[in-house]
């Protein structure tokens, strides 16, 4: 981290649950934290930032364009017309689908993966002269115990009576291309010394997991045993996680790796 001023970080996805955790984690450890959501309510429809909030939609690439272009104009006001750069970008933001592939529309199937793949994409695009300017270079993706194909595939193949619930529809897909995606960014920004962590941010009691909560409490009454996953408040999640931007943010050079909430790795 720079040694002369605090260290910047923008959470994509920061209206609700884990990313609002996310974004006063990283205030309260200190960092100068903004965090992006899809409307600042009330104010003008030309407004794109507001205290800590900007306006952005990871669907819109020019919404991602106009977010970074008002952080960068933020972060010069305060350094005296310097770039400072940005030194960590979270990207959170995301949709599922419990949804059957079988009567799933194409367009649904498709908005799955422009929010979950493509999305993050244009985010690190819209936001990497940022993250090339910082001294940090530090990309952070939230991503999913789903997203290892292996752990889907071994759970759908074990005895039906005894088989934890699987998500329906394309959320696990989707997140196994988003692993894919990270590792690409990494290897393409390697040399520049970026550092890119896939995170699994544990099974969190959000309104994006009360569908798979509802499955795993139905599979519990059906067969009278507890499912193995420790279900979390997104604070607790978002404690975790912040723990481990700041520990890989300390580490020198570049860095790829998939983790859990508590800094374990995770099998690809």
């Amino acid at each position: 981290m720079s040694a002369t001023k605090r260290p910047t970080a923008l959470v994509i996805g920061a209206s609700r649950g884990i990313g609002r955790g996310v974004l006063a984690e990283l205030s309260a450890a200190g960092f100068d934290a903004y965090g992006t959501v899809r409307s600042l309510g009330g104010t003008d429809s030309n407004v794109v930032l507001k205290d800590n909030l900007i306006k952005a939609d990871l669907t819109d690439t020019a919404s991602l364009t106009e977010a970074a272009k008002a952080l960068s104009q933020e972060l010069k006001s305060k350094h005296g017309g310097a770039e400072p750069g940005l030194d960590v970008l979270v990207i959170n933001g995301a949709v599922a689908s419990q949804g059957p592939y079988l009567t799933l529309s194409p367009e649904d199937h498709l908005h799955a993966y422009d929010t979950n793949v493509a999305g993050p994409l244009r985010a690190i695009q819209a936001f990497l002269p940022l993250l090339c300017a910082g001294p940090t270079k530090y990309i952070f993706i939230v991503s999913s115990l789903a997203a290892n194909a292996n752990w889907s595939v071994q759970t759908i193949l074990s005895p039906k009576e005894a088989r934890s619930p699987v998500s329906g529809g394309p959320y696990s897909a989707t997140k196994a291309a988003l692993n894919l995606l990270g590792a690409g960014i990494y290897h393409e920004l390697e040399d520049e010394g970026f550092k890119v962590t896939l995170v699994h941010p544990g099974l969190v009691r959000s309104d994006m997991a009360k569908p798979y909560l509802a499955l795993l409490q139905a599979h519990e009454e059906k067969t009278g045993e507890k499912h193995p996953y420790e279900v979390l408040s997104p604070e607790e999640s978002a404690s975790g996680i912040v723990k481990v931007i700041q520990d890989v943010s300390a580490k020198a050079g570049g860095d790829l790796r998939f983790v859990d909430w508590k800094g374990d790795a995770m099998p690809w």
